[in-house]
């Protein structure tokens, strides 16, 4: 992992998993061209309402806070039954 992956995903971990791809490259001092792109980056770009991109990292789901999320999973992995269930013939 490069040093400019490192430092956008921290800035996204600070910010809730997510922030607008133009105040990272403000505060990096980059451009859009410059953020690295590919397989398995830990980050996605996203549009937005009203047009706006944000750097959402992978595993995210959009308009969600990191805690919503993983009350999320913990709701979805406590629902799912360890065994089956018997049923009764008729």
């Amino acid at each position: 992992m490069t040093e400019l992956q490192e430092k956008i995903i921290q800035l996204l971990k600070d910010n809730d998993g997510r922030m607008e791809t133009e105040k990272v490259c403000n505060l990096l001092g980059i451009t859009m061209n410059e953020i690295p792109w590919g397989y398995n980056i830990g980050w996605a770009r996203c549009l937005q309402v009203g047009g706006v991109y944000h750097l959402i990292l992978s595993g995210q789901r959009a308009g969600s806070s990191v805690v919503e999320q993983l009350s999320f999973k913990q709701q979805v992995v406590g629902s799912i039954p360890t065994r089956p269930s018997t049923f009764k013939s008729k």
